[in-house]
């Protein structure tokens, strides 16, 4: 662009910022009869023929230029170019509430990159704030390919699996979206973060739906997630006492007093460990003297903290042990 354009260049950019897309779209034009061999004017003017609802007209303007690459190598550069322009735009029509408009833009997009995952989290967003998903949409947009061989945004998958898994965590299309979105996780807060959506997703579907078996997939899930956190195993430990796979809790509250690291966590594990053996048939004795063994050793037999994880694992046997003890 030479100097003498720039002018109308910033007032193309000023009526598109002002919702003046016709406006705009005759800014553009004059600037591509002034320099036709410049493909991002007709980026630019077919983006302004989308936002004033004239949808035909862009998607000519951009295939009749896409038509004259010369090489493979430049149609594709071409594409990155119109791509990050229409996000960019797509971006903007969310922040001021044209969900309309944002769809078309973002539809645009999956036909030029039909493998953007990030597109793909977008659409499934927007079909949830309109209360118009279904589970099979992660099949139309073909997700869970897609999050098998890129990364993604991993604030709005998150944002995206949350709602997700609120409403139909037992669909397979929504176990398998699950499934490949733990490779997005790397960081240490981000497999916190998907770790305790999981958690979360686990107990309600065991407290609220009685759906033990599926409750622990969810648990099974985070643990693989993150072998060395207690708090699925102390799920699994539940569900398995529950179901009465005594043996089985056993193991799993053994396997949390193994990776836990602060005086809490193993105050729950061996408290879920206990309570496992008295499920099991354990004599009272014998679990009563193994219980004030594993509390004197860490000295806090009589602490709140004590107290408060016993309520939390062991239930009202414990509590009557522990106020004979006070007493």
């Amino acid at each position: 662009m030479v100097p003498s354009d720039l002018p109308l260049q910033l007032q193309a950019e000023s009526y598109l910022s002002q919702q003046q897309y016709a406006q705009a779209a005759a800014c553009y034009e004059q600037l591509i009869e002034l320099h036709p061999a410049q493909p991002s004017l007709y980026w630019q003017l077919g983006l302004a023929y989308l936002l004033d609802g004239q949808e035909a007209e862009a998607q000519l303007t951009w295939s009749l230029v896409m038509a004259e690459a010369e090489t493979p190598e430049q149609q594709a550069a071409w594409i990155c170019e119109l791509v990050e322009l229409l996000q960019q735009a797509a971006h903007q029509q969310e922040k001021i509430d044209r969900p309309t408009v944002a769809w078309a833009l973002r539809q645009h997009i999956r036909e030029l990159a039909p493998h953007q995952a990030d597109n793909s989290l977008h659409l499934l967003r927007q079909l949830l704030q309109a209360g118009q998903f279904t589970p099979e949409r992660i099949a139309d947009l073909e997700l869970v390919a897609q999050l098998q061989v890129s990364q993604v945004d991993f604030d709005l998958l998150l944002a995206v699996l949350q709602p997700i898994l609120g409403q139909f965590p037992d669909h397979p299309q929504v176990w398998e979206l699950v499934v490949s979105s733990l490779a997005q996780a790397h960081t240490a807060a981000q497999i916190r973060d998907l770790g305790d959506l999981l958690l979360t997703t686990s107990h309600q579907l065991f407290t609220l739906f009685a759906d033990p078996v599926l409750s622990r997939r969810y648990a099974e899930l985070c643990l693989q997630l993150d072998p060395h956190r207690p708090n699925p195993l102390w799920r699994l430990a539940t569900i398995a006492q529950f179901a009465a796979a005594y043996e089985q809790g056993i193991e799993f509250a053994q396997q949390a007093y193994r990776v836990s690291t602060t005086l809490r966590d193993k105050l729950i594990s061996q408290a879920l460990l206990l309570r496992g053996l008295l499920f099991a048939g354990a004599a009272w004795a014998e679990t009563k003297a193994a219980l004030e063994a594993s509390a004197n050793k860490s000295g806090c037999l009589r602490s709140k903290l004590f107290s408060e994880c016993i309520a939390f694992t062991i239930g009202q046997p414990f509590r009557k042990l522990n106020s004979n003890q006070s007493s």
